[in-house]
């Protein structure tokens, strides 16, 4: 989605947040308590997005994160429905594509209960 498109999302309902395509740190971009946009790191450092939207490349594409699911449903997402899916522990997050399936290592079965569990939007959606 469109940085326009992902702005009027987050002006309809101010809880939705947002990984751009090209973050690879983990950052998350959503409201504060105030209304304000934020840009919120993967190691929970907060930073006012009016400082670095200058920043933010105009061509980026943006994906709404998701409420967590439970860890049978992120397994199904991500095995029958070929979809991508995120999980968060304590010590940062990690996603499993389709294609990263077949050839990742095994998850711990801690991995599996510690982590809360997103799906994210297709990449061919």
């Amino acid at each position: 989605m469109k940085t326009s498109e992902m702005i009027t999302a987050l002006e309809k309902n101010p809880k939705l947040k947002f990984k751009g395509d090209k973050w690879i740190d983990g950052s998350v971009l959503q409201l504060d308590e105030e209304g304000h946009v934020e840009i919120v790191s993967y190691s929970g450092n907060r930073i006012s997005a009016e400082t670095v939207l200058a920043y933010i490349p105009s061509r980026i594409n943006w994906q709404l994160i998701r409420e967590p699911v439970p860890v049978w449903e992120a397994i199904k997402a991500l095995v029958s429905d070929k979809q991508t899916i995120r999980g968060v522990n304590r010590y940062g997050e990690f996603t499993i594509t389709p294609n990263q399936l077949e050839s990742s290592q095994p998850l711990a079965v801690s991995n599996l209960k510690d982590c809360l569990w997103y799906v994210e939007d297709s990449p061919n959606a």
